[in-house]
């Protein structure tokens, strides 16, 4: 007879006698869709199923039973064949119904395993331990097999997001536990070997491994030593591509020296045979648009380049150029790959003699062959549109099958049609530098695998980072950011920036705040297998092997300054310079230029003294006469000298206005309009609008450069303000002038502007004259060495005031004229 309770809640229809409002069958029902545990298991083996979904899991058997028994009981149980295993254990009496049963609690090591084994994210490693727990060396294929499956489509979880940088952060850091060892996972061990790849002997001879091999550390703290010394042997030679080149090596590395003093002749076979074979078959395709001959494989200068970088050392060009840039990305992006291919390689080369030496139960010694990180390789660029540019090579020249994220790299580095940012009345060089899309805020992880790319990984799992310095700041932080990461910076052996005078247009010290946390020792390990890193990283000595290589349109002294407080490679350095004719030449308007120079004591007073200089002696000549003071533009390059003579010429009461690049296009627009009616007699010009905006300022009669700008292309267009008056009469182009200030400390703009055979000029005098583009001074100069002038007369031309047309005599060689009108 059933209990009197039980029959009683069998009477209630709707399982109202039931306390959660439910009958007990329709709970029962419910409880068996949802794949419950038999009621007849024990508490014990119910709350083993529940947990890690089988019975008596791995590990949980008694300490004095062997492995093979306990993988004899245990036992995997599905839905299908739940009620079968039950049955067949109760009726063998192996499970009592009883539920007073001793209950063991798993270990906290299972209950990981068996969380990492339901969760389908951690599948994978999860397979992995399993199968070294039993002695199974299957891990790389595994891995193999788990990436072919998952090739087809994107795993967003992995993407380093552009946009929120904490959250990057910390999925670098949490995602980043296999960091170099994923290297050999994803590729096939059996593809390693290349047929077509250079011997022994010939690797030996390597300069990359020269450079980054096993053996390097032997003689790099001699090498250190010496550096802290200085103890570098200088050789200077030309080179018809190169101009002027600087070779600087220490003394046991003058085969450095030796080999970039050979690079004319060029031996194109000799060059690609440092490369990787499968980009020596792909090079010429990627490169034929910039060959004029269909059997060459490089252009003149790319040969001198690609054999130059091949060598480690680091390199500074300052001949770069908007038309030959193309030469320099390709070839700068073959380097790139081609370190990137032999560090992989080298890594699962060492993968299989561990493996091998593992199984023959054999010591292979120590093996370091990586660093803390995974990134080898950055690239700094100011735009995306150049960075663009780069990873599409990158995609063609590397031959992979596949490009994941090719499409969000499309949307996000691409403009829409008819947006390209190009105008007609623009310079060629202002168009090639903003064609396309010029976000300066980006940066973007590059992961290369055995069959295809994946572009925004985490920057813990890429092998190149490419990104603008603003990029790279947001997310590196400033000290005692909560959020400050910079460690994926730890293991950089190639540094690579280009276009680095636009970056002097944006904020410098972003520049300067990536290379202060290049190759420090990361703050976590990030999964870091330190067996197998290499002793200078240990040493924290990886910034004397780490190339980097600077490509500039010309020389400043930040850029100087970058160089020689972070290019430490004990390899040498190459440094390419050119002698300049000088922008001057590109002056169309007929009008007197003078250049002043400014005495000074000292580089850190200087601005105060150019400062003063200017209110003393300047300003009050453009005061001497309204007419010399209406339509007067001051072009002044630097930023905080703009907002210095803003602020005077306001409390001095001024009629001015100013145009710098933060101005908006509304308020520029009014500005300009009235400058040219002279409603505005003053106009501030700085050097960064101009680079941003190149607008061309009509009703100019005055120029005043309160300091030279930095880039020689400048200073013509600013001069050629003076000639779009088209209806000024003959009197009014009497009144231009154009006046330039300067100081010592000037030379590198100096020699750019007037040319490297005139910059001599400024230590003849303080003050000399050019017209139709010839300096006075040096015609004075080469008259006297001549005989045709003699020495009084040059003092009256130099410093006569009354003398103008004596000295234009002497600009046309007209020496005779010259002592005549004397």
């Amino acid at each position: 007879m059933a209990p009197k309770g039980h029959a009683k809640r069998r009477k209630q229809p709707n399982g109202k006698g039931h306390v959660s409002g439910l009958s007990s069958n329709k709970s029962g029902k419910r409880s068996r869709q949802q794949g419950d545990v038999n009621p007849r298991l024990s508490r014990k083996q119910r709350n083993e199923l529940h947990e890690y979904g089988e019975l008596n899991p791995l590990g949980m058997n008694g300490d004095d039973e062997d492995d093979d028994t306990a993988l004899q009981r245990r036992r995997f149980v599905d839905d299908q064949d739940e009620d079968g295993f039950i049955d067949d254990e109760a009726a063998s009496g192996a499970v009592e119904p009883d539920e007073d049963d001793e209950y063991e609690k798993p270990s906290t090591y299972n209950q990981l395993m068996a969380s990492l084994a339901r969760t389908s994210k951690y599948q994978d490693y999860y397979n992995r331990q399993m199968l070294e727990e039993k002695g199974i060396d299957e891990v790389g294929q595994l891995e193999d097999a788990t990436e072919d499956e998952a090739s087809d489509e994107v795993d967003d979880d992995d993407d380093f997001e552009q946009t929120d940088l904490p959250e990057d952060v910390e999925e670098g850091s949490d995602n980043a536990s296999e960091g170099e060892a994923e290297i050999p996972d994803e590729d096939s061990d059996d593809n390693v070997d290349d047929p077509q790849e250079p011997s022994d002997d010939e690797t030996a001879n390597d300069p990359f491994e020269a450079q980054f091999g096993a053996d390097r550390n032997v003689s790099l703290e001699l090498d250190i030593g010496n550096n802290k010394k200085n103890s570098y042997e200088v050789q200077q030679f030309e080179n018809a591509h190169l101009k002027r080149v600087t070779v600087a090596t220490l003394p046991e590395h003058h085969h450095m020296a030796a080999m970039v003093q050979k690079l004319a002749p060029i031996n194109e076979s000799a060059i690609l045979s440092r490369y990787k074979a499968k980009l020596q078959a792909r090079w010429k395709d990627i490169n034929q648009s910039l060959m004029q001959s269909s059997e060459a494989q490089f252009t003149e200068l790319q040969a001198v380049l690609a054999q130059s970088m091949g060598t480690y050392i680091d390199h500074l060009f300052c001949n770069r150029d908007y038309k030959i840039a193309p030469e320099i990305i390709n070839t700068y992006v073959l380097h790139v790959l081609n370190h990137v291919l032999k560090t992989r390689d080298r890594i699962l080369k060492n993968n299989q003699k561990i493996s091998k030496a593992h199984l023959e139960g054999k010591e292979i010694g120590d093996i370091r062959d990586q660093g803390f990180t995974r990134p080898r390789v950055m690239i700094l660029l100011p735009f995306k549109n150049t960075a663009k540019t780069i990873i599409d090579a990158l995609i063609k020249l590397s031959g992979a099958e596949q490009c994941e994220n090719r499409k969000r790299f499309e949307s996000e580095f691409s403009l829409p049609p008819g947006e390209d940012n190009l105008a007609e009345d623009k310079p060629e060089d202002f168009n090639a530098t903003f064609r396309g899309n010029i976000d300066d805020h980006f940066r973007i992880g590059v992961k290369f695998t055995r069959k295809s790319i994946k572009l925004y990984s985490n920057f813990y799992d890429s092998d190149v980072l490419i990104g603008s310095p603003l990029g790279f700041r947001t997310i590196i932080g400033s000290r005692g950011d909560q959020n400050q990461d910079f460690d994926f910076l730890s293991s950089i052996e190639v540094m690579i920036v280009d276009q680095t005078t636009d970056m002097l247009m944006q904020n410098w010290d972003h520049v300067q705040h990536i290379f202060d946390h290049m190759n420090l020792i990361p703050k976590d390990p990030h999964g870091c297998d330190f067996s197998r890193v290499k002793m200078w990283y240990l040493d924290g000595n990886a910034k004397y092997l780490r190339q980097n290589i600077i490509f500039t349109d010309f020389l400043t002294p930040e850029i100087n300054a970058l160089v020689g407080k972070y290019a430490q490679n004990v390899g040498g350095s190459l440094r390419m310079a050119q002698p300049y004719d000088g922008s001057i030449e590109d002056v169309t308007v007929e009008v007197p230029q003078r250049f002043q120079r400014i005495e000074i004591k000292s580089l850190a007073s200087a601005d105060d003294e150019r400062f003063r200089f200017f209110l003393q002696k300047t300003l009050p000549d453009l005061r001497r006469s309204a007419v010399s003071q209406k339509h007067t533009l001051i072009f002044v390059p630097s930023y905080f000298d703009y907002i210095r003579l803003r602020n005077y010429f306001s409390e001095e009461g001024y009629s001015f206005g100013g145009l710098n690049e933060y101005a908006e296009s509304r308020d520029i627009s009014t500005l300009r309009s009235n400058y040219f009616t002279g409603r505005v007699d003053i106009l501030l010009y700085t050097e960064r609008f101009h680079f941003f905006r190149r607008y061309k300022i009509r009703g100019t009669y005055h120029v005043v450069f309160y300091a030279l700008p930095e880039n020689p292309r400048f200073y013509p267009e600013v001069v050629n303000f003076l000639g779009l008056r088209k209806d000024a009469s003959a009197s009014e182009d009497m009144t231009t002038s154009c006046l330039a200030l300067f100081t010592r400390f000037d030379a590198l703009k100096l020699e750019r502007i007037v040319g490297s055979q005139r910059v001599y000029c400024t230590d003849y005098c303080a003050s000399f004259e050019v017209e139709g583009s010839v300096c006075l001074v040096h015609a004075l100069k080469c008259a006297a060495e001549t005989g045709k002038l003699n020495v009084n007369a040059q003092r009256k031309l130099i410093g006569g005031t009354d003398a103008q047309e004596a000295r234009r005599a002497v600009v046309r060689n007209c020496h005779q004229a010259a002592l005549q009108i004397l």
